[in-house]
């Protein structure tokens, strides 16, 4: 649902969109989900998928870095010690115990959410016992202190690599400036102080507070029935609190004025973003902005940034934008790589590009071919149960429609030019953008 590549949640649902833009209209709905709670709060999102005879479980907790507060990386550092052990398994038992299985589990956090997965084949020797397990590792964890020590090694090794990244140090030098002090600022694996500074203690503290059913979203798609599903939901939310559901979080607001930050860093290209804070799934003008996207940046070989910073110019090998849409307002970045002693000239073609399109929005035919792109050019098919729990995840965290994807392409088509250019005028304002540039020659911090 995210308008262009910013991530595999992105380009999962970008697949699954393309299935719903290729359908014929009819009464059949594109995929089926349903939706209910548990006896004590967690909001269930179902879909039966007979292709295979696997089934994927993925629960989405609002847990992300977004709740870090002043502790930068403990959300990503708390559910990085979900699965190293319970009163009954250490960490090598659980993994093994899994593995024997052919049972995968994971864990992963983005800005809004604590994420905890499960694929497995629906024969019951293998799901029953491998789901018990499963959710004993994540809702009775001891939180080991050896492997407290360790993981929080491994979290900070990789802040240093990131440190290493002009790519990394550009979004996270972005995303500070257009955020500031808000939860969306910093990164969510956090700053190697910060990091430093977390006891196990406030791991407890994080994993108590947000790890509960009332603050949970569970998503299972494959071949198994709903009563099957039921079963399943329930089992995992019974082995949690009820809790409380986290509390809003303090509204974005948008920089007051443009804002131009360079990063001296020794590459061979700079790597530029623009940025302005951008909308949540539930702006009125996401489609709109979607379609007009596609003609901006999000279209790859077909859109403006592209044709006249790549093609015309020869200023990098590509360039593309995307809103970023969250719990709160995320960001609309135009990201691009170019050499150094090309940088402030690929830097003001793309400005102008974005100023214009802005101003004046796409013309008649860029919408037609946007729109018959978006609804024509996807798969016609779902490719995995995997891609469909990602986008229904999506789905139920965010609150969208159930017939999200049933209703998508006729809110594509109904798109008109006036539409976009209102909504871009009204979203994207030049004056309120923050300017990025990490690499060599570059004066450090230079606002």
């Amino acid at each position: 649902m995210r308008m262009i590549k910013a991530s595999k949640r992105v380009i999962s649902l970008l697949i699954l969109l393309g299935v719903v833009a290729t359908a014929v209209a009819s009464e059949t709905k594109v995929i089926n989900i349903q939706h209910w709670r548990t006896a004590n709060g967690a909001r269930v999102y179902y879909v039966f998928a007979k292709q295979l005879p696997m089934v994927d479980v993925v629960i989405a907790f609002d847990a992300g870095s977004a709740r870090d507060g002043k502790q930068f990386g403990l959300a990503a550092l708390t559910n990085g010690l979900l699965f190293t052990g319970t009163a009954t398994r250490n960490e090598d038992q659980i993994a093994e115990s899994l593995e024997s299985m052919g049972v995968q589990s994971g864990t992963d956090v983005d800005r809004d959410m604590g994420l905890i997965k499960l694929r497995s084949v629906i024969d019951p020797q293998v799901l029953t016992p491998g789901l018990s397990i499963f959710v004993d590792a994540f809702t009775h964890p001891t939180f080991p202190e050896a492997a407290f020590t360790r993981v929080r090694a491994q979290q900070i090794a990789a802040i240093k690599a990131r440190q290493q990244s002009p790519s990394s140090i550009a979004n996270q030098v972005l995303m500070r400036t257009l955020y500031r002090n808000h939860p969306y600022g910093h990164s969510s694996l956090g700053d190697i102080n910060t990091v430093k500074a977390i006891k196990l203690a406030d791991v407890k503290a994080f994993y108590q507070r947000y790890y509960v059913a009332n603050n949970a979203v569970i998503a299972i798609v494959g071949k198994v029935s709903k009563a099957q599903a039921e079963h399943m939901a329930e089992l995992i939310s019974k082995n949690l609190p009820a809790g409380k559901a986290a509390k809003k979080l303090p509204p974005v607001k948008p920089i007051s004025r443009a804002i131009i930050k360079k990063v001296n860093y020794p590459s061979e290209q700079s790597h530029i973003r623009i940025g302005a804070i951008g909308i949540t799934y539930h702006n009125p003008n996401y489609f709109p902005l979607y379609v007009g996207n596609y003609t901006l940046g999000g279209g790859s070989l077909v859109s403006r940034l592209f044709k006249q910073v790549r093609e015309k110019r020869g200023l990098s090998y590509g360039v593309y934008s995307y809103f970023l849409p969250l719990e709160d307002r995320g960001p609309f970045i135009i990201s691009l790589q170019t050499q150094n002693v090309t940088s402030q000239q690929a830097l003001k073609v793309t400005d102008k590009v974005l100023q214009n399109f802005v101003s004046n929005g796409p013309s008649e035919q860029e919408v037609i071919l946007a729109k018959k792109n978006i609804i024509g050019s996807f798969p016609l098919q779902i490719d995995s149960n995997s891609a469909v729990i990602t986008n229904v995840v999506t789905i139920g965290f965010y609150r969208l429609p159930l017939t999200y994807f049933d209703t998508f392409r006729d809110k594509i088509k109904a798109v008109t030019v006036s539409e976009i250019q209102r909504a871009f005028k009204r979203q994207i304002k030049p004056q309120q953008t923050a300017t990025v540039i990490v690499g060599r020659q570059a004066k450090q911090n230079a606002s």
